[in-house]
């Protein structure tokens, strides 16, 4: 029943907050920071896709020199503009699984699109790459064929936590710095369909664990520019290897994250809790438009999130003793506590705001089922950790 329970709630985390620490002035020693990548490319990246994917953020007057990219190009074009090579290192690699996502300059000439905008044309080799400020995109070596079925052998699984954990002990070990931050860039489905294609959170925590084996490293920020990854499972599995986790609860538009600000911004010498303003508040005023579009997105602080399982292991026992002396009722009250609550990605997906659900269970004490003294100790735990959020008003 606990775990039953567990999946319900979904564990979003986002909805309590407390306000940014971070410094007005930036240290005087220059950080090193070496940012990781790994992008799964999707259909978005198209030759037809990039011709009209940025148009309604052109008529509305943002991000104009964007038209013509799909998300993950334009993501490189503003890191390579705005990189300071004295001081950062941003390594990627790239694949996917998507149908027909290799195309010629042929191809995206008659497709309509530039191939001068499209610096990644082969998706199906699991590639590395370096950004240079004098050379662009700098491949540093191809790892091979993507594995395109799930059975397929001779090939690379990108969503395998071997790949992914090879990658960030590569980029460790190759790359050193003050600094690791390490963005992943893709679909999302959140604790349910978990991250890109098929990387769930087993895989995702077995890739940081061969990582952190093999460098002793912790990594300063884990984010993730995909759709609904800003769940309590997955900042509570990844707690180990991270300081902070920013992810946003809702799905996600035009603009995943705006890595040429965040780039600059580390070019700057920002320090974390400053970069972290960076992402949440350039992610929310361009992808959001300020808040018109329905938009969240969350810094989170991993150590204090780890106290959240213990809380809810109190709560889920409390509810499931309650189930099993009357389940109507029981069932009845969560019911309508749920159903009071917010729910992201459609309402698609099971995923709920935790904060929400706490607040509909102290307000809903039907039968006598008071849950007043668990749901403190979560909406503490809560506050205590979400260190930014950036939410729409109308959410």
């Amino acid at each position: 029943m606990k775990k039953y329970l567990l999946i319900l709630f979904a564990l979003f985390i986002a909805a309590g907050c407390s306000n940014n620490d971070s410094s007005d002035s930036n240290p005087a020693t220059p950080i090193k920071t070496t940012v990781l990548m790994y992008i799964e490319g999707t259909t978005y990246e198209y030759p037809e896709e990039a011709k009209s994917f940025f148009q309604q953020a052109y008529y509305d007057g943002v991000k104009q020199d964007a038209v013509g990219y799909g998300p993950a190009n334009y993501m490189i074009k503003g890191m390579i503009e705005n990189l300071n090579p004295e001081n950062t290192n941003i390594v990627i690699q790239t694949g996917s699984t998507d149908d027909y996502m290799k195309w010629t300059d042929e191809e995206i000439i008659a497709a309509g699109a530039d191939p001068a905008k499209f610096y990644i044309k082969d998706w199906y080799q699991a590639k590395r790459w370096q950004v240079t400020k004098d050379e662009g995109l700098k491949l540093l070596e191809n790892k091979g064929k993507v594995c395109l079925q799930k059975n397929e052998t001779g090939c690379v699984n990108i969503n395998s936590g071997d790949t992914i954990g090879e990658f960030l002990t590569y980029g460790v070990k190759n790359y050193p710095a003050d600094r690791y931050v390490v963005i992943f860039f893709s679909h999302g489905g959140g604790s349910i369909m978990g991250f890109g294609t098929g990387v769930n959170l087993s895989e995702m925590q077995r890739a940081f664990n061969m990582a952190k084996t093999a460098t002793n490293t912790e990594f300063d920020i884990i984010g993730f520019a995909a759709c609904l990854m800003g769940t309590a499972e997955w900042m509570h599995g990844l707690a180990d290897y991270g300081k902070y986790y920013v992810a946003s609860e809702e799905s996600e538009v035009e603009f995943p994250w705006l890595l040429g600000d965040i780039t600059s911004g580390i070019a700057q010498n920002q320090t974390t809790e400053q970069l972290l303003d960076t992402i949440t508040s350039t992610y929310f005023q361009i992808s959001g438009r300020n808040g018109v579009i329905p938009t969240n997105i969350s810094a989170v602080d991993l150590k204090q999130v780890k106290a959240l399982s213990g809380a809810l292991d109190e709560l889920s026992n409390k509810i499931a003793a309650d189930f099993q002396a009357n389940p109507v009722k029981t069932f009845n009250n969560f019911y309508v506590a749920l159903s009071r609550s917010d729910a992201y990605g459609n309402g698609l997906f099971g995923l709920y705001d935790l904060q929400a659900v706490i607040n509909s269970l102290n307000e809903t004490k039907w039968y006598g089922l008071d849950y007043s003294t668990y749901n403190q100790n979560i909406t503490d735990i809560i506050s205590n950790s979400v260190k930014i959020n950036e939410t729409s008003p109308f959410l």
